[in-house]
């Protein structure tokens, strides 16, 4: 093979531009059936309401349930015909999981008004407070910044064996991928949302700006319903096993990541 020691033509794309597609491919997990098959579920069909609608998972494949209508009633189901044919939840997967909403409404909705009360609303706060310590983003902050350590180390090698002698263009290829790998962490760093602790008080208003949700829960439209299940965070994770349904929640803020008392 014959390497130019000077540029031959100008680059094709810029390292910036490089950065941006890795960091879109990142976010969006890659192409092919094994990964497609992974994204969320969004599509919305007909004009059915389902208060539920992408907030239960199947435990078994972690994957949002989809939401259908059988015999004049509601159901959330997740079907293993629509895995990928190499996922390992195929294994134990049932061949469909079913859940009926009419099994979750009265449960979750005096759950989510029982902990937002004014008897329990003290202990929820309490709950919430203590989960900031251990924030999701600075567990991904941690690791980003280990990939970005790691890429640094491999330029200061690469230009400790360039001054040893080693011919620079053996080392051109290696060099450009450790500095698009380091370009990716950095802007994957700056992009993590600020960490900012909140406190009683800041919470008790979040909770108040709700509105009365026992009477939402209560009495409430199924779509104001849902509404305020997307202002709760609410998550459902279904173990058809145990035929048991764990539910979470939080008071999510902009710039702020509060994980989910449960």
């Amino acid at each position: 093979m014959i390497r130019s020691r000077k540029p031959a033509h100008p680059a094709i794309i810029s390292v910036e531009t490089y950065t941006q597609v890795q960091l879109a491919r990142r976010a969006r997990g890659g192409g092919g059936l094994q990964r497609r098959a992974k994204l969320e579920r969004t599509r919305v069909t007909g004009r059915q309401q389902y208060r539920f609608r992408s907030r239960i998972r199947c435990d078994d494949c972690d994957r949002k349930m989809e939401g259908g209508i059988k015999d004049n009633s509601v159901w959330y189901r997740c079907r293993a015909s629509t895995l990928a044919p190499s996922s390992p939840a195929l294994e134990s997967h049932p061949k469909t999981v079913n859940l009926a909403e009419s099994r979750l409404i009265v449960p979750v909705n005096n759950w989510i008004a029982t902990v937002f009360d004014r008897r329990h609303r003290a202990e929820t706060i309490a709950t919430l407070i203590a989960a900031q310590a251990d924030s999701d983003g600075d567990l991904q902050r941690q690791l980003v910044r280990q990939r970005l350590s790691a890429a640094e180390t491999k330029l200061r090698r690469y230009q400790a064996a360039i001054e040893a002698g080693v011919d620079v263009q053996a080392l051109i290829n290696p060099m450009n991928q450790a500095q698009a790998e380091r370009a990716i962490a950095r802007a994957e760093l700056d992009a993590i949302p600020t960490i900012r602790r909140m406190t009683a008080g800041e919470l008790e208003k979040l909770i108040d700006s709700l509105g009365d949700i026992r009477a939402v829960l209560t009495a409430g439209a199924t779509e104001d319903q849902a509404a305020l299940y997307e202002a709760l965070h609410l998550e459902i994770k279904y173990r058809h096993r145990q035929q048991l349904a764990v539910v979470s929640a939080g008071i999510p803020v902009v710039n702020t990541c509060v994980r989910r008392g449960t």
